[in-house]
C-alpha cells in the first residue's frame, strides 16, 4: 500500500504544480499532512491464487455490466462491485485454461525444471476501472497490508490480459513505470501497436489491422457496395472503423451510416440506432463492438422485429458462442466474419470438469458458475433467493458458453500467454554468466528476477506446443447472396449520373446521349461510336426501356399440344401478344424519334424532324418552297398517336 501512497502523492504534486504556475495565483492548495499509518481503505480479493517461486498475474471479464460507480467526486465512491451481476461462464473458462497451462507447467519435467510458477487471478468486471483496482492489487501482494513492494522487487512478473483493448491501454500505462510486460489475448485494437506509447504490451491475437483489410477485401467480393457501420463506444471500436473507412477509400464500397452503441448502454440510445439500421437500404451491417456491448443492443433489437440484415462481425463479435443459440438465430442467422486461428488442449475438456463447488466450497466465484449455469445455489441464502442444489452436477455439453472444448479460440491464446511466459522465464534462466544480454555480459539472478529482464527474453521468445493448429479453410459456395447496393447497375444502352450531396455509390440511370453507347453495366461516360451503329444501338436501348427482352412462348405452337381448350386459350394469348407487339412497337419507334431530341445538337434535331414528316431531299437546283403551315399540326398528330 506504501507505492499506492507514493504514486497518490506523486500525481497529487502534479497537480499542485500545474495549478500554481497557470494564471490562477489566487488559488492555493497545501500538501495534505503525512499519515502516521497507511490504512487500506476497502479490500479486492483475487478469485485464485497459486504460490510459486515466480508469481504471473491474470486478469479477465469475470462478470460483465458492472453497475459503473458515481465519480462525481463529491463525496468517496462505494467500493467496486463484481458480484452484483451474473458470471460470465466463457471468461471463467478462460481463467481456467490459465490454471491448467500453469498445473502442466509445473508438471513438466523439462520446461522449468526444479522452479514453479504461481498466479494470481482477478475480476476485471469488463471494466477499465475495475481493471486498473486488480492491477494494483497484484502489485501490492495478496496481503496487501503486508506488501513489501517498496523494498524488493515486485514478485509480479508479468501479467496475463487484459480482454479489451480500451482496458489494456489503461492497465498497460499503470505497469508500465514498473516495467512489467503484460499479454493479451484478445486485445487487438491497432493503437497497441505503438510501441512508443506502449513499450511493455505484447498480444497474441493479430491486429486489427489485418481484420479491418480482410472485411474490406470481403465486402468488395460480394459487391456490398451499400453498407452499415455499427462500433463500439471505445477504442477498438473507434480505430476498427476508422481503419475500415480508410481501406474502403479505395472502393466502390459506400458507408451508409456509422453509429455508435452507447456506453453506458441505455434504451432510447439504441432504438435510435434500430430506426436508423430499420429505414436504411443498406442491407448489410459491419460490426466492431465486442459481446459486452452486443449482448444489451441485442435483447432490444429482437424485440423491433428488424430482418433482413446481413451481419459481418469482427472477432470480437462473431466468436460468441452464445449468440449462436436458437433465440438469436431468427436475428444472427448467415453472420460472416473472421475468427483467430483455434487450436487443440487435449486435458481442458476433463479440467473444466473438476471445478466445481463440493471442490471449492469457499470460492464465490465457483458457486456464482453454479448458479449461472443450472439456476440453483449449492448453498443457498436469502441473498441468492435460487432454489437448492448438490453442487455436483454433471457439467454437460449443452452448458457451450463454459464447457465448449471443440475450437478454442481466444482460450487458446490464453493457453499460448502463459506458454510463451513460461519459455521465456526458462531461457532466462538458462543464461550463462559472461555471454549474457544485460551490462557487462551479465544474466539475472535466480533469486531475484526483474520484470524488465523478462521482458528482454519476451521479445525474441520462439516456441512450440501441443495443439497447434494447421491446415486450410474452404471457402465452400454460397447461394442466395443477399444484396446490398445504394442504386442497381444500368443497363447498356444507359449512363450513371451521380446524384448531387450523395455518395459516388448512389445514383440515377439515364439513356446514353445520341451518338454514344454504352454496352457495360454503370458506364459513367459512353463512348462515341460510328453513325452505322446508332440504330442497331437504338433497337438495343429501346427493347431495354420498352420490357421486350424477355422470351415468351409461342402459344400457337403450345396450343397443339394442349388440345381443344388449349387451342382457345392460345387464341387469346396470341391476340394478347399481338396488342402487346403492337404496343412495344409503338415505345420503339417514338424512344428512337425522341432520343435524337436528347441533346442540342441542330443537326439531330433536323434528323428528327424529318423523320417524323416523311422529308425527302429536293434537287440542289430547285429552289426553296414555303415552309408547310401544317407542320406543326403534322408533329402534333404524330405525338397523339402515342398518347392512347
Amino acid at each position: 500500500m506504501t507505492s499506492l501512497h507514493a504514486l497518490f502523492s506523486l500525481l497529487y504534486s502534479i497537480s499542485v504544480l500545474t495549478l500554481t504556475d497557470s494564471s490562477l495565483s489566487s488559488i492555493t492548495t497545501e500538501a495534505p499532512p503525512a499519515a502516521s499509518k497507511c490504512t487500506l481503505l476497502n479490500s479486492f480479493q483475487p478469485g485464485f491464487v497459486v504460490q510459486g517461486d515466480y508469481v504471473i498475474g491474470g486478469i479477465f471479464p469475470l462478470h460483465f455490466n458492472l453497475k459503473k460507480p458515481d465519480l462525481n467526486s463529491t463525496y468517496r465512491p462505494p467500493p467496486i462491485d463484481c458480484n452484483g451481476h451474473r458470471l460470465y461462464p466463457r471468461a471463467f473458462r478462460w481463467a481456467q485454461t490459465m490454471r491448467l497451462a500453469v498445473e502442466e507447467i509445473n508438471q513438466n519435467p523439462v520446461l522449468l525444471p526444479n522452479h514453479t510458477l504461481g498466479y494470481t487471478i482477478f475480476d476485471s468486471c469488463g471494466y477499465p476501472l475495475t481493471g486498473q483496482r486488480a492491477v494494483l492489487s497484484m502489485l501490492n501482494g495478496v496481503s496487501e497490508e503486508n506488501s513489501s513492494m517498496c523494498t524488493n522487487a515486485s514478485s509480479l512478473l508479468a501479467v496475463i490480459g487484459a480482454s479489451g483493448s480500451a482496458q489494456s491501454i489503461v492497465l498497460s500505462r499503470i505497469l508500465q513505470p514498473f516495467r512489467i510486460p503484460m499479454i493479451s489475448y484478445s486485445s487487438s485494437c491497432t493503437c497497441l501497436s505503438d510501441r512508443q506509447k506502449y513499450p511493455t504490451f505484447f498480444r497474441v491475437i493479430p491486429s486489427d489491422d489485418f481484420q479491418v483489410k480482410a472485411i474490406a477485401r470481403m465486402l468488395v467480393h460480394f459487391n456490398w457496395t451499400w453498407v452499415g457501420l455499427l462500433r463500439g463506444d471505445n477504442d477498438y471500436g473507434r480505430f476498427a472503423a476508422k481503419g475500415l473507412l480508410k481501406e474502403l477509400q479505395e472502393t466502390k464500397v459506400c458507408v451508409a451510416y456509422q453509429e455508435m452503441i452507447p456506453l453506458p448502454y441505455t434504451h432510447q440510445g439504441g432504438l435510435r440506432i434500430m430506426k436508423v439500421m430499420h429505414s436504411s437500404t443498406a442491407k448489410v451491417v459491419v460490426v466492431f463492438a465486442g459481446e459486452g456491448e452486443m449482448t444489451t443492443f441485442l435483447r432490444d433489437y429482437m424485440t423491433q422485429n428488424i430482418t433482413g440484415i446481413q451481419w459481418v462481425g469482427s472477432e470480437a463479435f462473431i466468436s460468441v458462442s452464445a449468440f449462436s443459440e436458437r433465440e438469436y438465430y431468427p436475428y444472427l442467422g448467415g453472420t460472416i466474419g473472421f475468427g483467430t486461428r483455434k487450436g487443440h488442449i487435449s486435458r481442458l475438456g476433463d479440467f473444466l470438469q473438476t471445478v466445481n463447488p463440493k471442490r471449492y466450497p469457499d470460492n464465490v466465484l465457483v458457486h456464482e458458475l453454479w448458479e449461472s449455469l443450472y439456476g440453483c445455489s449449492p448453498f443457498p441464502s436469502s441473498v441468492t433467493q435460487m432454489p437448492p442444489c448438490s453442487g455436483q452436477e454433471t457439467l454437460l455439453e449443452q452448458h457451450s458458453a463454459y464447457m465448449n472444448t471443440s475450437s478454442p479460440r481466444v482460450t487458446y491464446n490464453v493457453y499460448k500467454a502463459v506458454y510463451a511466459i513460461a519459455h521465456s522465464l526458462h531461457n532466462l534462466l538458462l543464461c550463462q554468466p559472461g555471454r549474457g544480454p544485460f551490462q557487462n555480459k551479465s544474466c539475472a539472478q535466480s533469486n531475484n528476477i526483474h520484470p524488465w529482464q523478462l521482458q528482454h527474453y519476451l521479445q525474441e521468445v520462439n516456441f512450440q506446443i501441443a495443439g497447434c493448429w494447421r491446415g486450410a479453410v474452404d471457402p465452400g459456395g454460397q447461394d442466395n447472396v443477399p444484396v446490398s447496393v445504394c442504386s442497381a447497375s444500368c443497363l447498356p444502352g444507359f449512363r450513371k449520373a451521380v446524384r448531387r450531396g450523395e455518395p459516388i455509390c448512389c445514383f440515377d440511370c439515364i439513356p446514353c446521349d445520341s451518338g454514344k453507347i454504352s454496352n457495360q453495366t454503370t458506364l459513367v461516360t459512353p463512348v462515341a461510336v460510328a453513325n452505322r451503329f446508332h440504330s442497331n444501338q437504338c433497337e438495343h436501348s429501346h427493347r431495354l426501356r420498352c420490357g421486350a427482352d424477355q422470351q415468351r412462348p409461342s402459344w400457337f405452337l403450345i396450343a397443339g399440344v394442349l388440345g381443344v381448350d388449349g387451342v382457345q386459350r392460345g387464341t387469346e394469348e396470341a391476340e394478347k401478344g399481338k396488342k402487346r407487339g403492337i404496343k412495344e412497337a409503338k415505345c420503339r419507334y417514338k424512344w428512337c424519334i425522341e432520343e435524337h431530341f436528347t441533346t442540342n445538337d441542330s443537326k439531330n434535331m433536323w434528323q428528327g424532324i424529318k423523320n417524323i414528316t416523311g422529308y425527302l431531299a429536293k434537287s440542289n437546283s430547285a429552289a426553296p418552297g414555303p415552309m408547310d403551315i401544317s407542320l406543326p399540326d403534322t408533329l402534333n398528330q404524330f405525338f397523339a398517336r402515342f398518347d392512347k
